[in-house]
């Protein structure tokens, strides 16, 4: 298909951008930039065909609006081509191994004598620069989740760390990489100068876990393992019901005190207490979960 026979729409549709990503994190940044209309060509290997097409529906989802060619990038043909392409592009989408690209002989100042203004966006499990034993290695999903701390905070408090699904720590990768990208195609347009993004993935779910880290960090507060609970919020909790489970959530004095006249239980007045230096943690004791679960199994039959 040319370019001029794609339809037209979205807030992207002249935006050009070339993936050379596999799997799920670069594809992702791709693919939410083609459901805004952006004119997007994958370039798969023909070394290393991306597995992700072994997931089904998947690749079809995660594919979609997207033009298609097979390249061999680092092949002397493979980059004579690229860099051809390159010209044509916006951005440049990549996931491997820090300093693949480099080892190709394909670095960001090559790249930019073919396109000054092209952004580039590197994803990768520990980034392309910092520590030497970490940038080389790989990394999936649950690796990423394992290496940031973010598999610590999920779980029940008498089970081992979880990993939480489908692909947490890729789809948020992703979305980390889509909104740098952005703001350095804003930045490119006006200044005609492009940029390199150095997106990794432990690092993205750090930045998912908003004060955990810093709260260890400055107030030596080690957060458990909580399940289904809330960290402050009193209430919360999934009940078995006879078609699934219900989910109970409340927030503040005054919610929590209606659920539990509403569901006719005691709602014991508690003092907020310190954890350290830290915020308040104070979470009044409830029987609602329990009694919420018994009244939706009684509705239900």
């Amino acid at each position: 298909m040319k370019s001029s026979d794609r339809p037209k729409f979205g807030n992207l549709q002249n935006l050009k951008v070339l993936n050379a990503g596999a799997v799920i994190a670069a594809p992702f940044v791709c693919e939410l930039f083609a459901e805004q209309g952006a004119d997007v060509i994958e370039l798969e290997s023909t070394v290393a065909p991306d597995m992700y097409r072994m997931y089904g529906d998947a690749w079809s989802v995660d594919r979609r609006n997207q033009r298609m060619i097979t390249l061999n990038i680092p092949s002397p043909e493979g980059k004579e081509i690229l860099l051809q392409m390159v010209k044509w592009a916006d951005v440049l989408v990549e996931s491997s191994k820090g300093g693949t690209w480099e080892k190709w002989g394909l670095t960001d100042e090559v790249l930019w004598e073919a396109n000054p203004a092209l952004v580039i966006l590197h994803i990768s499990g520990f980034g392309n620069w910092g520590d030497p034993d970490y940038v080389r290695k790989a990394s999936f999903d649950p690796i990423g989740q394992a290496f940031s701390g973010y598999s610590n905070l999920n779980g029940f408090p008498d089970s081992p760390p979880s990993v939480t699904k489908p692909f947490t720590g890729d789809f948020m990768t992703g979305l980390m990489g889509a909104w740098a990208t952005l703001a350095a195609v804003i930045r490119a347009r006006e200044t005609g100068e492009g940029e390199s993004i150095d997106c990794c993935q432990f690092e993205a779910l750090v930045r998912l876990q908003g004060a955990t880290l810093s709260d260890g960090i400055n107030h030596g507060i080690q957060p458990m393992r909580i399940g289904n609970e809330d960290l402050v919020g009193a209430c919360a909790g999934a009940q078995k019901c006879k078609d699934g489970y219900c989910q109970v959530a409340v927030g503040g004095a005054g919610p929590v005190k209606k659920i539990a006249d509403v569901l006719g239980v005691a709602v014991a007045r508690a003092q907020p207490r310190r954890q350290g230096r830290g915020r308040a943690a104070a979470r009044p004791r409830c029987e609602v979960p329990r009694r919420a679960g018994q009244l939706v199994r009684e509705a239900h039959g």
